[in-house]
């Protein structure tokens, strides 16, 4: 190993490469704080089983094509710089891809409970981080696939990018007779590698940005003083904007939803994509707007049944840096908001969050949020943990497939995200799907929402208020 030292790790393919930024921050808290754990999961809903060496041989061509399924963290010695991904050389398909049968009668709330002891469970952290299982025995001869990845390998956006090489656009469609693309080149796994690694990595990483600073010296020098005013105000600027995206606070601001515990529960709803839409152009907004003005209405609701008045609420909106690039990693800032959940004027609502939004993608500090993703690793994960239960609600909007697809031979009816909690007390995270169907998955943590059907409830009629009324049955799938 001793002639590869003065080599960048970057190009020695066995060593793997660095884990940083939003996807190390995530690791990092995940595996420290219970409250943190963030394997994000997709519930797929299918007309009928699939077969599942179909199935197995289609997720073998997915971590083909998408090598960070096939990759396994590996720590350095003393937590020395930052962890590695690096191929598995005893990735083994069969352990990731599993079939499970429900005992009848095989409704929907059976299924969902079966998805909640597999959310809660932690991914094996000495293997690929993700695992999808085959359950049959739903009502009406469906079948579910639960797919089961850590945010540390991928974001919503970037999970439907795989999505998408998992899925046919046509139902005669059959990978089977295609030849198999070749597999990764494994790597080296032992914590030796990867601490040299580290190190390597972290002198070049300090060296670049010493090297950098030099070469932006003489122009950072000119540019005060041809423009003093402007570069200071510039800086000011960033501070003020740093400052605010890393503002802590002390608690949540709801008056109801303030407690947190170490579970969570989750549900799904289903909202018609097309009275979304023309509710959004009705207000003048976007999908996203409408989106959150149907939440806030939800939330006013529910507070009210329990005899609570409800003013702003913190809000975490995820926004999207992804400008193209691999699918398997984190382009992800959160904007921490405030929205006023008291509002019953919808239009009033549509135009806050449309503004909050704009305003928090506007931050100067948004392109930087990687950086402090990678910083944050000098504080304790222990007050990021507490830090993240100030936040009352999340709520992502992730764009889905555009069109029907099938999985195996079979049409996928639905495609709903469970996410976690993470400290907040509820996280509502939306996909379209066929431009048909809004599916969504909502999380409560256990403490903080005593009663999540009661909620359901409420947001159904908070999406009711603003045109995009929920169709049949919308929180159970199954029923006919």
């Amino acid at each position: 190993m001793s002639g590869q030292l003065e080599q960048d790790p970057a190009e020695i393919p066995e060593w793997g490469r660095k884990l940083a930024g939003w996807n190390a921050g995530v690791w990092r808290t995940s595996v420290s704080s219970v409250t943190m754990r963030s394997a994000i999961m997709g519930v797929f809903l299918l007309e009928s089983p699939p077969d599942l060496d179909a199935l197995r041989n289609r997720m073998d061509r997915v971590t083909r094509w998408f090598p960070a399924l096939r990759e396994r963290i590996v720590e350095p010695i003393g937590a020395v710089g930052q962890p590695r991904m690096v191929v598995d050389p005893h990735f083994d398909i069969t352990f990731h891809t599993a079939r499970f049968a429900l005992p009848a009668p095989g409704s929907w709330e059976q299924l969902m409970l079966h998805v909640r002891r597999q959310s809660m469970y932690d991914l094996d952290r000495d293997r690929p981080l993700w695992r999808a299982t085959l359950v049959e025995g739903l009502e009406g001869d469906k079948a579910a696939i639960l797919l089961m990845a850590h945010h540390a390998i991928a974001d919503g956006q970037g999970s439907v990018m795989m999505l998408a090489g998992l899925v046919d656009w046509d139902a005669d469609a059959s990978s089977a007779d295609e030849p198999m693309p070749p597999a990764p080149a494994p790597g080296r796994t032992d914590p030796i590698t990867a601490t040299v690694a580290a190190v390597g990595s972290a002198a070049k990483t300090a060296g670049g940005l010493g090297v950098q600073a030099i070469r932006d010296l003489p122009t950072s020098a000119r540019n005060l003083a041809v423009h003093p005013r402007r570069t200071t105000t510039e800086a000011v600027r960033l501070a003020a904007s740093a400052a605010r995206a890393l503002r802590v606070h002390r608690e949540p601001l709801s008056p109801l939803m303030r407690d947190r515990g170490t579970t969570y529960t989750s549900r799904t709803m289903d909202v018609p994509f097309e009275a979304l839409r023309d509710s959004a152009a009705l207000y003048g907004g976007t999908l996203n707007d409408a989106f959150l003005a149907a939440l806030m209405g939800g939330m006013r609701r529910y507070h009210a049944l329990h005899g609570v008045e409800v003013g702003r609420l913190r809000v975490n909106v995820p926004v999207s840096t992804r400008s193209g690039g691999a699918a398997a990693s984190n382009a992800v800032s959160i904007a921490r908001i405030e929205l006023d959940a008291g509002e019953r004027d919808v239009t009033a609502r549509f135009t806050e969050a449309a503004a909050a939004v704009a305003s928090a993608r506007s931050e100067p500090a948004m392109p930087f949020a990687d950086l402090a993703a990678d910083a944050s690793r000098l504080l304790p994960v222990s007050l990021i943990a507490e830090v993240a239960k100030t936040s009352d609600l999340t709520a992502s909007n992730v764009p889905g497939l555009p069109a029907p697809v099938w999985v195996g031979g079979v049409r996928l009816q639905r495609l709903y995200p469970i996410v976690p909690t993470l400290g907040a007390a509820v996280n509502v995270t939306m996909l379209s799907y066929a431009r048909t169907h809004c599916s969504i998955g909502v999380s409560t943590d256990d403490i903080a929402v005593r009663n999540p059907d009661q909620l359901m409830e409420c947001l159904a009629e908070g999406f009711a208020e603003i045109g995009a009324v929920p169709e049949g049955h919308p929180f159970d799938p199954l029923a006919r």
